[in-house]
């Protein structure tokens, strides 16, 4: 599932560029579903995924990151991350000790 959304606004390539924005982004059930596809397509339990979207509107799987640095992300999130991947985790941690 989708923890979470952004959109990066601004020109510069690295999002972590002073000039660009990081807001929270409410994603189509299409293109969520294209990141899961994504995922399970390459076997991540957990990843950022990086989209571009094009002048048509169509949006492009740039990369799916398999060990994605979400610290910037988690602090504007409408939900916590860390959060999330935690209690997902106990609750696997619980299933495989049964």
């Amino acid at each position: 599932r989708v923890i979470a959304s952004f959109r990066i606004a601004g020109e510069g390539i690295d999002y972590r560029e002073g000039t660009n924005q990081l807001e929270p982004y409410e994603m189509t059930p299409q293109i969520a579903e294209l990141c899961i596809k994504a995922c399970k397509a390459l076997g991540l339990i957990f990843s950022g995924v990086d989209l571009k979207l094009r002048p048509d509107g169509s949006v492009v799987c740039i990369e799916c990151n398999p060990g994605p640095m979400f610290e910037g992300f988690d602090r504007v999130a409408p939900v916590s991350i860390v959060s999330q991947l935690a209690t997902w985790l106990i609750e696997k941690g619980k299933q495989l000790i049964k």
